[in-house]
């Protein structure tokens, strides 16, 4: 866990004790690496922190797209975002308490390989609703996008490209958006576009950002674990087959 810290903030203050003693009761289970932005290292002598960095230009803040302080995000054992950013205390605690209760290739709040889809309806592009439901009867990669998410944007060329070369119509590619419809319109997808702008679907999901995948087996169950970032997306697509080979045969 990465937790973002200021100097000057008064709930990070607050929070600091408790997650020194977060760190030491739960070392066997996640490391936390508090990231403060003061070149002094903020209050991390009066509160016994290990694991402090100093981000003094907040350039890993901004990396990581956090806003606000305290706020904080999961990376998994192989060096990959595995959550959105938790901001707040509470959200914190509740990242932190999924992390620890965490088993098997779920992530926190994600649903596990050989989960049913949840019967989540969200309107379509094109107007009528359409269940997660009635995806079943072929493999479909669901991507979480954003039309005004840096990432989203800088892969969507390379995106539109792999749609128009596809042959194998095996994964349907299937966009849950959160932006309005004609910011959505407007990417160009020839595949379904589903409009997410309650966030139900990501939410069903655990998929706290963008651009996030999953892929879904024929049968209507969760076929992978939710990865994050385009060349996860990409890699997805091209191991979708074997993914759902393993999953038919637990």
């Amino acid at each position: 866990m990465l937790l973002f810290t200021a100097r000057h903030c008064g709930p990070c203050k607050a929070l600091l004790p408790k997650v020194a003693e977060w760190q030491r009761s739960h070392s066997d289970k996640v490391r936390i690496a508090v990231v403060v932005d003061s070149s002094d290292g903020g209050n991390a002598d009066e509160t016994g922190l290990g694991d402090v960095f100093i981000d003094p230009k907040g350039e890993l803040y901004r990396a990581f797209q956090a806003n606000g302080t305290p706020s904080a995000v999961l990376i998994g054992t192989d060096g990959k975002v595995a959550s959105w950013v938790s901001a707040g205390s509470d959200s914190i605690s509740r990242l932190l308490d999924g992390a620890i209760g965490a088993s098997g290739d779920a992530m926190p709040g994600q649903l596990p390989v050989g989960a049913e889809v949840p019967s989540v309806s969200v309107p379509s592009i094109e107007g009528p609703s359409i269940s997660l439901t009635s995806l079943r009867g072929s493999e479909v990669i669901l991507l979480f996008w954003n039309s005004s998410c840096g990432f989203c944007r800088a892969m969507r060329e390379r995106l539109l490209a792999w749609e128009r070369s596809r042959k194998d119509p095996s994964p349907r590619l299937v966009v849950v958006s959160t932006s309005d419809e004609r910011t959505t319109r407007d990417e160009g997808f020839h595949s379904l576009v589903l409009l997410d702008q309650g966030s139900a679907v990501s939410r069903a999901f655990g998929a706290g950002g963008t651009p996030m995948a999953v892929l879904l087996n024929a049968e209507g169950r969760v076929a992978s674990a939710v990865v994050a970032g385009a060349d996860a997306v990409f890699e997805l697509t091209a191991r979708s087959a074997q993914l759902v080979f393993e999953v038919h045969n637990i």
